[in-house]
C-alpha cells in the first residue's frame, strides 16, 4: 500500500525531528523517507541515523540554501506516486494525521490536500496559505523544481500559485 514518498526538509531540528521520522515509520501509506538536512550545524543528522530503517534516505547539503532548495532534492529522490511535505519541528503528531493528509489525493479527490491541525485561538494569528504540511501527486510537481529550488523560504507561497487554478490534475 505504501504510495507516498515523505520529504522533511531540516534545519537545525535535533529535538523534534526523531518525533517526525518515527510517525512516518508508523503510516502504513509512507512507503520512504526523505529527510534534507539543509546545512544543518546541530545533530539532525543523527538523531535521524539512530532510527533504523530502510524506508529512511537522508541527504545531508553542506550549506543552508532554504526550505525550496530542500524539497526540491527530496523530490529529485522520491520514487513514489505521491509526495508528503512534513516540517520537521511537529510535535504530538500522529499517523492519523498523515494519513488525513494522504488519502483525499491517492483517491483523486484532491489535487492537493493542506493540513490545518490544532485548537484556534482568536488571538493567534494562523494561516493555512503558509503551511508546510502538504499532500500531492509527485508528476505533477516535478514539473517546478527549478520555481522550488530558488523559491528559498516562500515554497508554500509557490504551491498555492501553482495549484490555486487547478481542480484536477492531468
Amino acid at each position: 500500500m505504501a504510495k507516498v514518498s515523505c520529504i522533511i526538509p531540516a534545519y537545525n531540528e535535533e529535538s523534534t525531528i526523531a518525533g517526525v521520522v518515527k510517525t512516518c515509520l508508523k503510516t502504513p501509506e509512507i512507503g520512504e523517507i526523505i529527510v534534507v538536512s539543509d546545512g544543518s550545524t546541530d545533530k539532525t543528522v543523527d538523531r535521524v541515523r539512530q532510527i533504523k530503517s530502510k524506508k529512511i534516505k537522508i541527504i545531508n547539503l553542506p550549506e543552508n540554501h532554504g526550505k525550496g532548495f530542500a524539497v526540491a532534492q527530496g523530490i529529485k529522490e522520491a520514487k513514489n506516486e505521491f509526495l508528503l511535505f512534513l516540517d520537521a519541528d511537529l510535535i504530538n503528531l500522529e499517523p492519523h494525521h498523515l494519513s488525513s493528509l494522504i488519502w483525499p489525493v491517492i483517491n483523486n479527490r484532491a489535487d492537493m490536500t493542506v493540513a490545518i491541525w490544532g485548537s484556534f485561538s482568536p488571538n493567534v494569528l494562523y494561516s493555512w496559505q503558509l503551511n508546510g504540511q502538504r499532500c500531492l501527486e509527485a508528476k505533477f510537481i516535478k514539473r517546478f523544481l527549478k520555481e522550488l529550488s530558488s523559491s528559498k523560504y516562500g515554497l508554500e507561497i509557490l504551491l498555492n500559485e501553482i495549484f490555486k487554478n487547478k481542480r484536477r490534475v492531468n
